[in-house]
């Protein structure tokens, strides 16, 4: 008990006097203590930034990857993660594939519109449900869980329709897409030929 108690005192006097060293030496040097303060300040808030951007860039380039190699027809085409929001605001008219990148229904959908490809009367864009889903729910109201396409005549829904709500898919999928209102096919599909 003694023993602790002497080593107790000896560490708080040791810390004392380290306390007091570092206290002198912050006062004789005060323009060098606030260089380096300043300087730390600096890079910890470059370091937030950079971590944040990159997270970003990170995100986008993950999504890209998968949405890329997974269509391999001309007419499907993957929105930019980052400014697919603007694009659907911004366009005339455009017709997007909301769905996650995994699944049966999604495997469905890409070999019907493999197979299905010259049937097709439109170019219309996927929109893949990776992040943010809370986000693309609120704001398009859909079903994380299930494949929606819906048309959008300058930036407000006007016609939508689900996969999984189609009685018999392999028959029905790619005229239900076809019957999604017509603006700008010919416009779209020149667009999407070069």
């Amino acid at each position: 008990m003694k023993q602790k108690q002497e080593w107790t005192s000896k560490v708080k006097r040791k810390g004392q006097k380290g306390w007091v060293s570092f206290q002198d030496a912050v006062y004789a040097n005060q323009k060098k203590t606030l260089l380096y303060v300043v300087s730390g300040l600096i890079i910890v808030c470059l370091a937030t930034v950079l971590m944040i951007k990159l997270n970003d860039t990170i995100r986008t380039q993950q999504v890209n990857n998968i949405t890329h190699n997974d269509f391999s027809i001309k007419k499907v085409k993957p929105l930019d993660y980052t400014t697919a929001d603007k694009t659907i605001k911004e366009k005339k008219a455009v017709s997007v594939m909301f769905s996650k990148t995994y699944g049966r229904n999604y495997l469905e959908v890409q070999e019907l519109l493999t197979k299905k490809e010259v049937e097709l009367n439109r170019t219309f864009y996927y929109y893949p449900i990776v992040y943010n889903t809370d986000d693309l729910i609120k704001n398009y109201q859909i079903d994380p869980e299930k494949i929606t396409f819906i048309f959008f005549e300058e930036g407000k829904e006007k016609n939508r329709f689900v996969y999984e709500d189609l009685e018999a898919p392999v028959t029905s999928f790619i005229p239900e897409l076809n019957r999604l209102p017509m603006w700008n096919i010919q416009e779209e599909s020149a667009n999407s030929e070069n």
